[in-house]
């Protein structure tokens, strides 16, 4: 009888043993970092890479940029349109409402906590239904590429003076967009800068263009008349393309270099 007993005392410490083998651990039998986990990856707004030269991801107010350091500038990288605010307007004749997106106008400091804002970052303000008008402060030198492309709800821009660079497709697709004004201080219009601004009617640059990108105004339906400049050496191709309501755009003598089809499908130009 005790041979039979101790077995099954044996037999219920294994069985036991066993079930604890069998469960699976939580959290609290670990002393777990979450950090760990992430490994070297750290993304917290403002923090130092590449030996303190720069300051990557800061945050002032909605608008996120990176900071250099050694060239004390900032180059405004991101802004936060947080939840689209959606407004129900009544239709004319009709007992539905329709929703519509509230739009808000932007006015890009010139200098964040006494450093000069300097630079708009590739896609900065990109792909948005909100943004109806943007001032871009005086020293702001550079904007990036299709840092306004999609801005489905653009009418007005203010550029400043003191800018010397446009990227391309900065403000491709922007059908609302109706008025552009280039500052002087531009010499080259790069490709695709206003593809279809289907609504762009009023377009002035200074004499100081020397060229004007592929397709920098293509399918810019709206646009009746432009003035070329002075300097202007060199249009590329279609940069005018199907831009159906132009009926005026006289080349300077300068302008040697023109694309065979820098104006195709111009229906309306020279009647």
């Amino acid at each position: 009888m005790k041979k039979i007993a101790l077995i099954l005392v044996f037999a219920l410490l294994v069985m036991t043993f066993a079930a604890c083998g069998n469960a699976k651990p939580t959290d609290d039998d670990f002393d777990i970092n979450p950090e760990e986990l992430l490994g070297n990856k750290n993304e917290n707004p403002g923090e130092e890479k590449d030996d303190g030269k720069i300051k990557y991801d800061c945050v002032y107010e909605k608008y996120t940029y990176n900071l250099y350091v050694e060239e004390n500038y900032i180059e405004i990288t991101a802004y936060d349109f947080g939840e689209e605010i959606v407004e129900e307007v009544p239709v004319v004749d009709d007992d539905e409402e329709e929703e519509t997106i509230a739009t808000i106008d932007i006015k890009i400091p010139a200098k964040i906590d006494g450093v000069p804002v300097k630079k708009i970052a590739t896609g900065a303000f990109a792909k948005n239904e909100v943004v109806a008008s943007v001032e871009i402060p005086e020293g702001v030198t550079e904007i990036a590429d299709e840092a306004f492309w999609f801005s489905k709800s653009l009418e007005s821009v203010k550029l400043p003076s003191t800018l010397t660079k446009l990227g391309k497709r900065v403000f491709a697709y922007c059908p609302a967009l109706t008025a552009l004004a280039i500052p002087a201080s531009i010499t080259e219009i790069p490709a695709g800068l206003c593809t279809e601004c289907t609504a762009l009617v009023d377009l002035t640059f200074g004499n100081k263009v020397t060229s004007i990108g592929d397709a920098a105004f293509a399918y810019c339906v709206s646009l009746e008349t432009v003035n070329l400049g002075t300097a202007l050496t060199t249009v590329g191709a279609g940069a005018f393309k199907w831009c159906t309501s132009l009926t005026k755009a006289t080349l300077p003598a300068t302008a040697k270099d023109v694309a065979e089809d820098a104006f195709a499908n111009c229906t309306a130009l020279g009647k």
